[in-house]
């Protein structure tokens, strides 16, 4: 009853939110299952932006074009104990990276499962049962992760491959094809993350296979494209925002280990120096861990939120019904 009476409220934005900021503030363990997906990646606009933007650096730089063919001119000199040891070192690496990807995927799917919990039942169940919920579906929503990127991938070499053809030197025809590639791949990369999210809700809270959910959660985006997208705005400016704090933070930090280089510098003793090194190292890197990993649980469960939503009960879009009652109007 109290889930179809949380359902049955008039949806807006600033329920959203509100809710999954709710979510975070009286669960603060799911903080370590934010901390621990931020490998997979969040789902908002900032993220597959950044990550656009930095593989476009290195593609267009050719950096892991050349760290592939270093390796393979490394791999034909094959003759001694020393690159045995790195070839161990290689397994131990690639199996820290499996281990890291299945922990980051699994916390992906326990966060959308505590998410629901919480949204259904107004609390969260043991994080175990949401943790082994998750893991059960691994393979699924790897899946789901593994054709997002994909996906990502292909449409940033496409854009690469189609920019060739915009004319150099600038002018009118060369802005107007910029627009229209970063608009195409935009949609694009957006679409892919949207449907990447309702599919991974189909799997845990619907055990959808792979295919339905996928199909799902395409269907889903496109009766509410307006809808996803203006949310995924919303926690791109709150993306900007943390970074405007991060920064803030780095300032003040910044301001402590000055004071200590200040001694370090009176007292003529390098150690202190490098004591103020460390201890802005050490606390700016708690800083962007407790920030990102709040920031990823906190768009995980707004967009948990949505999902469920459309799913009971539809969403309108408030920029469109924003429009449409200016133009009725005139």
């Amino acid at each position: 009853m109290a889930f179809k009476t949380f359902f049955m409220r008039e949806p807006n934005y600033h329920q959203a939110l509100g809710a999954a900021w709710r979510l975070l503030w009286h669960n603060k363990i799911i903080w370590i299952l934010g901390l621990l997906s931020v490998f997979a990646g969040q789902f908002g606009l900032g993220d597959f932006a950044g990550r656009l933007m930095l593989w476009g650096d290195k593609v267009m730089a050719n950096q892991d074009f050349l760290d592939l063919k270093m390796y393979f001119q490394g791999w034909t000199n094959f003759n001694d104990l020393t690159d045995l040891g790195l070839v161990l070192v290689g397994f131990i690496v690639l199996a820290i990276l499996v281990g890291l990807v299945f922990v980051s995927v699994t916390a992906q799917g326990a966060l959308i499962a505590a998410s629901a919990d919480w949204y259904k039942k107004n609390r969260v169940d043991k994080l175990s049962q949401a943790w082994h919920e998750s893991a059960g579906h691994f393979w699924r929503l790897f899946s789901i992760n593994i054709g997002e990127k994909a996906i990502l991938c292909l449409m940033l070499l496409g854009l690469l491959a189609l920019w060739q053809f915009v004319p150099a030197g600038g002018g009118w025809l060369s802005t107007a094809l910029s627009v229209i590639l970063s608009a195409v791949g935009f949609v694009v990369a957006f679409a892919a993350a949207a449907i990447a999210v309702y599919a991974s809700g189909y799997v845990i809270e619907d055990n959808y296979s792979l295919w339905r959910a996928t199909a799902s959660g395409f269907h889903l985006f496109f009766r509410h494209f307006s809808v996803s997208l203006e949310l995924g705005v919303i926690l791109f400016i709150a993306g900007v925002v943390m970074l405007a704090l991060i920064i803030a933070g780095s300032t003040l930090i910044m301001f402590l280990a000055a004071l200590i280089w200040l001694i370090g510098a009176v007292s003529g003793l390098s150690s202190i120096l490098w004591l103020g090194v460390a201890v802005y190292s050490a606390l700016f890197m708690l800083l962007v861990i407790w920030l990102g990993s709040l920031f990823n649980a906190f768009a995980t469960g707004a967009w948990i939120y949505l999902f469920m939503q459309m799913k009971q009960t539809g969403l309108s879009s408030k920029v469109w019904g924003t429009l449409r009652r200016l133009f009725g109007r005139s």
